[in-house]
């Protein structure tokens, strides 16, 4: 909330665990003064185990209609879950976000995006990487004991350099 002040700052999650928690724990304890904060809860349809059905024919996380037009101008992909069979990956929440940014990008609502993704060393991970966020333009790896965090800087020139769509 320090770093987002007086922005609106929306987090997605599928966990009912974990949407309790934030709300009963984390939410009341917000000052006043700080950003709009709201969770989101959303529900993953793909599985770790079925990545390539997805990467073969992807489609968006289905968000509720409040958010649905929202433009982000960070985004930090840190879940859902990705390392188990059946756990839901990160592909849906990579692809919305790529997606949403080249849309709010090629509306002229954003500038620039920057997306951060963890867990880049994962096999998953790098065929996100791979499939969706060749167009953007890495822009910082920080290792951390948790894990690789990249990040990449999406705007109308990385766009327009690796598309013949745009102008």
């Amino acid at each position: 909330c320090k770093t987002n002040k007086y922005g609106k700052t929306n987090f997605f999650e599928n966990q009912e665990n974990l949407i309790l928690k934030y709300t009963e724990q984390v939410f009341e304890y917000l000052p006043k003064e700080s950003s709009e904060v709201n969770l989101i809860p959303v529900q993953y349809f793909g599985k770790v185990s079925q990545q390539m059905e997805f990467f073969s024919k992807p489609w968006l996380l289905d968000v509720p209609d409040i958010v649905k037009n929202d433009c982000y101008d960070v985004v930090l992909i840190d879940g859902p879950s990705g390392f188990l069979p059946d756990d839901p990956g990160r592909m849906e929440a990579a692809y919305f976000s790529v997606e949403t940014a080249k849309r709010c990008i090629l509306e002229n609502k954003l500038d620039s995006v920057y997306i951060f993704l963890h867990d880049v060393e994962r096999d998953l991970e790098r065929t996100i990487i791979d499939r969706f966020f060749w167009e953007g333009e890495l822009s910082v790896k920080v290792e951390g004991e948790w894990g690789e965090l990249t990040g990449w800087k999406f705007n109308r020139d990385t766009l327009s350099l690796k598309n013949n769509y745009l102008p």
